[in-house]
């Protein structure tokens, strides 16, 4: 048998293809280890406690400096975003204990006996108490009336149980409505010392047990994350972080200092349909939220529309305790502050104007938040 011989012109296209193939590895090898200066995502480490924990959350950062100096920092940035991340959350939880410190949930879990939590929750719920005190349109008692609604929009199809076509529901959310925002059932004492006590009305508990509803009593609610993000930025700033931004899918915006001067997209709710307005500025150290019936973002569970006698009706997870139900007058709200650490009471403005009826209303809010910004889009 003849001996194949290879062709020289081959040995040499061979040659070049291993060449050709090992410089674009070493190049993209390169690409991914070499990092320029430029705006970077930060990524959230895991946790099989709390695996959601940073859902819904980004955070964009500048880095500048050597390739080596900017994956230093990157990682600095990372551990500090997400050990704040993940602790803010836990302590705020109002379900899940979590072992090595209390939180929320174990507040709920032992009324009517003192409970020392960590110098950040006892500073949350001071302030969330001072805000529930107000009588408007925020309670940190409201648990389990948002459970019992948020129950009914997780269904498949929660028309049938929607109060607007089911009498027994509608009666059932009012008194749970009236429970929760009666004064008399409740009363959180701060003893000093990062000692806190919850203490429940015997009626209270009666109903609860009798209605079947959740026995939880302390929740955060709307201002939950705004307080998760206020502690969150601070932990950044205060180990130099500052050229950076946080955006949720909740509808919060906030600039740690010096990232620049940024975009909001608000939306108007026109005909069932979000419409994008045009954006608002926001600058270095700023922050702004938003509330919209309809949901900005990708995640729409929870958010339906109804319709009846030719009339649209919008659900989403936080109906108004004020007044009961759905106003189904202001589309989108969103209120902006110069100073970022204002991000919590930003959001209790929004919340009352996301519980306006009319325009009086709504003026009344405004010209009460004198430092701050609002957009109010009605439905239109």
């Amino acid at each position: 048998m003849e001996d194949k011989k290879i062709s020289p012109i081959r040995i040499v296209l061979f040659i070049i293809f291993v060449g050709l193939a090992f410089y674009f590895f070493v190049s993209g090898v390169y690409r991914l280890t070499n990092q320029k200066p430029g705006v970077y995502a930060l990524e959230a480490a895991t946790d099989k406690e709390a695996a959601t924990y940073a859902h819904g959350i980004d955070v964009s950062y500048y880095f500048d400096g050597s390739s080596n100096f900017i994956k230093q920092k990157k990682r600095e940035a990372e551990a500090v975003y997400s050990g704040a991340l993940l602790r803010m959350y836990k302590l705020t939880d109002s379900t899940v204990e979590y072992e090595g410190f209390a939180n929320i949930a174990t507040i709920n879990k032992s009324v009517g006996t003192d409970v020392k939590v960590n110098d950040e929750l006892y500073e949350i719920l001071e302030d969330a108490y001072k805000k529930t005190s107000l009588g408007e349109s925020y309670s940190i008692f409201a648990g389990a009336y948002y459970e019992h609604w948020n129950s009914i929009l997780s269904l498949d199809d929660p028309t049938a149980f929607d109060p607007l076509f089911n009498p027994d529901e509608a009666s059932r959310l009012e008194a749970l409505r009236m429970q929760v925002t009666d004064k008399t059932n409740f009363k959180l004492t701060f003893k000093g010392d990062n000692t806190v006590r919850l203490d429940v009305s015997d009626s209270y508990l009666k109903y609860l047990e009798e209605s079947e509803e959740s026995a939880t009593v302390l929740d955060l609610n709307l201002l939950r994350q705004a307080y998760m993000i206020k502690y969150v930025a601070k932990a950044l700033t205060d180990k130099g972080f500052t050229k950076g931004r946080i955006t949720t899918e909740e509808g919060i915006y906030i600039d740690l200092g010096d990232y620049g001067t940024g975009g909001y997209a608000p939306a108007e709710v026109t005909g069932g349909q979000l419409r994008l307005a045009d954006p608002i500025p926001v600058d270095k150290g700023e922050c702004m939220t938003g509330i919209s019936v309809l949901p900005a973002g990708e995640a729409t569970d929870c958010y339906y529309t109804a319709t009846k006698d030719s009339q649209t009706y919008y659900r989403f997870p936080f109906p108004t305790l004020k007044k009961g139900g759905f106003p189904n007058y202001v589309g989108s709200s969103y209120v902006k502050s110069h100073k970022n650490d204002s991000i919590v009471n930003a959001m209790y403005v929004n919340i009352l104007l996301n519980s306006a009826t009319d325009d009086s209303e709504v003026k009344r809010i405004i010209d009460g938040a004198e430092n701050f910004e609002c957009y109010v889009f009605e439905i239109e």
